[in-house]
């Protein structure tokens, strides 16, 4: 299969295309919605970056961190190692069918990160009903 022809369920991976990264939302059923949240990366940082979406346990914030950096990802808040990331690295064009988009993370090793919608933890009514969709693109 060759590169940028897998389709995924909410958010087109169009390689060809200018847009790189993926905008998604996270939303609960108490209210809550969070930023924008910009996940995987743009043209300049497409070889070290693979931002995904996290839910901080320590202080309830939902934003994202870079899976290919250091780990345990981190809160972009608080620091702390105490999150949930919203994301799982598998096999290339092999994702779960309920993630909302796919960024390839290794071709060589043949792995991407694929995004997943939730259920989470909600940070403001500790219900696990929050979920994450995709909204759009970005770069």
């Amino acid at each position: 299969m060759e590169k940028g022809t897998e389709p995924c369920p909410i958010i087109p991976c169009n390689w060809s295309s200018s847009s790189m990264g993926h905008i998604a939302v996270a939303t609960c059923s108490c209210g809550f919605k969070s930023e924008n949240l910009r996940c995987a990366a743009g043209m300049s940082n497409c070889e070290s970056v693979c931002d995904a979406p996290v839910i901080c346990a320590a202080c309830g914030h939902v934003g994202t961190a870079n899976i290919l950096g250091d780990l345990p990802a981190l809160c972009p808040h608080c620091g702390s190692n105490n999150v949930e990331v919203a994301a799982i690295v598998g096999p290339l064009f092999k994702g779960p069918p309920e993630s909302i988009a796919s960024w390839t993370v290794s071709i060589q090793d043949r792995q991407a990160a694929h995004f997943l919608p939730g259920p989470f933890i909600c940070p403001v009514c500790g219900k696990k009903e929050l979920r994450i969709r995709g909204v759009g693109l970005w770069d």
